[in-house]
């Protein structure tokens, strides 16, 4: 059994190394106790935005691995996707801090995106 996010974007929690609570790191803001109900609009683009360069910055620091060229095969491979053979030997040795970055990237991305497109991101996820 997964925990999903689902609203203005829609997707499933990683397993393991993702909390629900991994929008707050875009500046996503809990809006509800008993489920978890994010929102955020155009207004704080900007952290969104820098918490994905922190993201990219730390994996190219830690890893020295291009996050933009995975995600962009994560998209291209859908369900042939595999992580694992575009980790190096040092990213598989702390594999869920890779994980656990790569999946916050993606929701990121997906925030990022929402926020372009409609100028508000609202979604809520499963604890």
């Amino acid at each position: 059994m997964g925990r999903y996010y689902s609203g203005d974007i829609n997707g499933k929690f990683m397993f393991g190394v993702q909390p629900s609570n991994a929008p707050e790191r875009f500046g996503c803001r809990d809006d509800n106790a008993t489920t978890i109900h994010y929102s955020i609009d155009k207004d704080d683009i900007d952290i969104c935005k820098n918490e994905l360069d922190n993201i990219k910055n730390n994996v190219k620091e830690l890893f020295d691995i291009d996050i933009d060229e995975i995600h962009k095969k994560y998209y291209e491979e859908k369900d042939q996707f595999e992580l694992s053979k575009y980790m190096n030997d040092k990213a598989k040795k702390l594999k869920d801090t890779f994980y656990s970055e790569f999946a916050d990237y993606l929701l990121g991305m997906k925030i990022y995106n929402c926020l372009l497109e409609n100028g508000e991101c609202v979604f809520d996820a499963d604890i």
